[in-house]
């Protein structure tokens, strides 16, 4: 397995919380959230055998998100809590410079990619100290939004943190899944440190790591980098001929995000940086990224993000 199809992996397999306990409560979680994601221009090009010859250049990606987190029970040594999560994703392409036998890029075009689950999590309180962590996940990852065999994704975690002392919390734990055909199970790391009384580091291995800057209890700015990777299932034949196929796209992400109080519970955040690709391609469903059929490398690009979410009302997160 290649350097990049590892660092695939590591990113598609990590799960978020859902919920996340800060030591100093300055950062509340998120119970909804709805965003917008561009990646702007770049050339994506790609020379192949009977499926595509020439360039085409790509106008970038846009993402709609949504998540919608539902507390079942809160009390001092148990938290239950589900959370719904629905991604819409089109691959934007200008065919200009095309020239080939088969256009993909127009079929990718015209498809419209989902990402729907439904999470599950249980964090139990051990100690006062000590608390663990599990979370399930089960969801579609296709270009139809409706539930088929072939798109079936699920994924399980547990972890086991430790609060070391006011400000620095450390974790760690297993993460299993089975996605489009491909089983993984990787380790995970967390850890929180208050190092400093405005600035707070905030680790979430393998999959981001980021250091955030607390202006005042109403304004954060957070540094990150952050691996953000997609596979999908192609329903339809690909050019008429090809079934069965998975496209994963795999991007790496260093990013500036600010973050303001509008209301007590209602947030914004603009978020700006650096994309680059390490993977894209198209491969027969659980088959290795070295087998790929199709492989595509745009050129790095510049990312937004602009969201709205929801957060507990300050009283009640802080009771």
């Amino acid at each position: 397995m290649t350097r990049y199809a590892k660092s695939y992996v590591l990113g598609c397999c990590l799960l978020c919380l859902l919920f996340k306990s800060y030591s100093q409560r300055s950062y509340r979680p998120k119970l909804a959230e709805f965003a917008v994601e561009k990646l702007s221009d770049h050339r994506t090009p790609y020379t192949g055998e009977g499926m595509l010859n020439g360039n085409s250049q790509s106008d970038g990606d846009l993402l709609l998100k949504a998540k919608l987190a539902i507390p079942l029970v809160i009390s001092d040594q148990r938290l239950i809590g589900l959370q719904l999560k629905h991604n819409q994703h089109r691959f934007i392409f200008n065919h200009a410079d095309y020239e080939g036998n088969s256009d993909i890029f127009g079929e990718l075009e015209n498809r419209t990619f989902y990402n729907s689950a439904v999470r599950f999590l249980y964090r139990e309180q051990l100690t006062p100290f000590k608390s663990l962590t599990f979370l399930g996940s089960l969801g579609i990852n296709n270009d139809q939004f409706k539930i088929t065999p072939e798109a079936l994704n699920a994924s399980a975690s547990i972890s086991y943190s430790v609060q070391r002392s006011s400000t620095e919390e450390i974790g760690f734990g297993l993460v299993a899944s089975q996605t489009l055909g491909r089983f993984r199970a990787l380790p995970l790391f967390t850890y929180e440190n208050h190092f400093a009384p405005r600035w707070v580091i905030d680790l979430a291995l393998p999959k981001s790591a980021a250091l955030r800057y607390i202006v005042d209890n109403r304004t954060f700015v957070t540094a990150k980098a952050e691996f953000k990777s997609n596979r999908y299932n192609l329903t339809d034949p690909l050019v008429g001929q090809y079934t069965d196929l998975t496209i994963r796209k795999l991007d790496l992400q260093w990013n500036l995000a600010f973050e303001r109080e509008i209301h007590d519970w209602l947030w914004f955040s603009l978020e700006a940086g650096y994309n680059r690709n390490l993977l894209y391609t198209i491969v027969e469903r659980g088959e290795a990224t070295r087998d790929a059929l199709i492989r595509l490398r745009p050129r790095d690009a510049a990312y937004m993000k602009a969201s709205i979410f929801i957060v507990p009302p300050r009283k009640l997160f802080n009771r």
